[in-house]
């Protein structure tokens, strides 16, 4: 199968036009929508896996399209991943494919375990919605287990992940502008709204809230410096900067405060922790890098404030953001501070399972008005008690770890810039995720599939690795 620029930059369109259909459909008749999804799929993917999956990964960053069905909201990713799983069964009862090696299998499975655990031992407020959220989070771990055997089975494929990761990311960010430009001029697209007084056009992407697309950037910057910095092959002329300054960009109009500290605190220790051979601080790199502060100060913050102004917000909307960075006595910081102060307290009563999936009440949320606490660890520890919270730290410690290994292991600077990029961008997630958890989304399981997936076969990624620098794919 060759897989080439255009046809995935036609398949990101096309997954995102025939989902808006789709969601459209589902408002006049459920039952034909989803008759129309499953056509679609047997249509689109037949039996082949690897097409299967890539569709799974740019499914995994349009969340946005979404069908309320029953108290159940039903996405592309999930509809995707319904079909891999019958189609990859079916490989393996009939020998074509195997079970490969799962990282990270105990924790994975401890963390689905201790949340049905205590949502059944518990009374939280809705059991049912609980119950549901357990169902919810088995889907995604499940896109962390097909991710990784499809990839262990398919080596080519495997080697052009970090060509598809840049390019959903890109994609993402192209979508982001244009939908930013729509309501500039006054015509609203999916991908951009605004979300806060004082605050003008946010971008949102094809996700469902600007956080997410913010934290799917940093993570893709990261990957762009690391490759910046090792000078790769992608670092030929200009365009890896203009890509990198392209998604900053797009991170800094998103408005997201944890993914902008992700982003810096990764950045740091990309210089600090893992040294690479050809050191960010040389006087190229740091000359890129001073270019690219000067292009955010003086381009990208002006250019986004006079953005902000323009579509209802404050002419000085991204310098306000910057200057309350670390505020968090009003707004959406304080929000976030009462829901966890909250939790936490909940939490003491029941300190070792913890109170259930999504179990904090309402009236005890503080601003939140939900169940959602917003830090994925102190959510895990409230919901899931010390257990939870520890089996969630395993998998968060035990995936830098795996990075590092492999980036110690490659031989390549290509490889090494991809292990640098992808394990930065892990821990950016984890940071972005303590003011807005992403336990319940699908692309950071993916994401983790994917760097789990080269830690367990580092010699075979750097088998071939000239080829994973052509911009066409051939994963056959």
């Amino acid at each position: 199968m060759n897989v080439s620029w255009p046809f995935l930059i036609g398949a990101m369109a096309a997954a995102l036009a025939f989902g808006l259909l789709l969601e459209r459909t589902a408002r006049l008749n459920l039952i034909f929508a989803l008759a129309l999804a499953a056509a679609g799929l047997v249509i689109i993917l037949g039996t082949d896996l690897r097409r299967g999956w890539i569709l799974l990964f740019i499914a995994s960053s349009i969340s946005v399209i979404r069908v309320d069905a029953g108290g159940a909201t039903i996405r592309p990713d999930e509809l995707v991943l319904v079909w891999l799983i019958i189609v990859w069964l079916g490989a393996f009862v009939t020998g074509k494919t195997k079970f490969h090696h799962l990282p990270l299998a105990l924790p994975i499975v401890g963390t689905l375990a201790v949340n049905l655990l205590s949502t059944v031992v518990n009374s939280p407020p809705d059991k049912s919605f609980s119950l549901r959220s357990c169902g919810l989070l088995a889907i995604y771990l499940t896109m962390y287990l097909i991710t990784v055997n499809i990839l262990s089975e398919n080596p080519r494929l495997l080697r052009k992940t970090p060509f598809l990761l840049l390019l959903l990311g890109l994609g993402q960010a192209i979508y982001s502008v244009i939908a930013i430009g729509f309501y500039a001029s006054g015509m609203k697209l999916a991908g951009a709204y605004r979300a806060a007084a004082g605050i003008g056009v946010t971008a949102s992407g094809g996700f469902q809230e600007a956080n997410l697309l913010g934290a799917f950037e940093a993570a893709i910057a990261l990957l762009l410096l690391a490759h910046l910095t090792l000078q790769t092959r992608w670092h030929k002329g200009i365009r890896l900067s203009l890509a990198l300054g392209l998604v900053l960009a797009v991170l800094t109009m998103t408005f997201t405060r944890a993914a902008w500290m992700g982003f810096a605190l990764a950045a740091f220790c990309m210089v600090v922790v893992l040294r690479p051979p050809r050191n960010i601080l040389n006087a190229r790199s740091l000359a890129i890098l001073v270019a690219l502060g000067a292009v955010f100060f003086l381009i990208i913050v002006p250019v986004g404030n006079t953005i902000s102004g323009s579509t209802g917000g404050s002419g000085t909307g991204i310098s306000d953001r910057l200057d309350k960075l670390l505020n968090f006595s009003e707004g959406s910081g304080l929000g976030r501070v009462e829901a966890q102060s909250s939790a936490i307290e909940r939490w003491k009563k029941n300190p070792v399972l913890g109170t259930g999936t999504f179990s904090l009440p309402p009236e005890e949320a503080g601003q939140s008005k939900s169940g959602w606490i917003y830090s994925s660890i102190i959510q895990s520890l409230h919901d899931t008690g010390i257990v939870g919270a520890a089996m969630l730290l395993w998998i968060y410690i035990g995936a830098l770890v795996a990075g590092a290994r492999g980036y110690m292991k490659c031989h390549s600077r290509f490889w090494r810039a991809n292990f640098a990029g992808v394990t930065l961008g892990w821990l950016a997630l984890i940071i972005t995720s303590q003011a807005s958890s992403f336990l319940w989304l699908s692309f950071p399981w993916i994401y983790l599939g994917i760097l789990m997936s080269w830690a367990e076969n580092v010699d075979i990624i750097e088998e071939e690795e000239d080829a994973s620098y052509y911009p066409a794919l051939d994963v056959t």
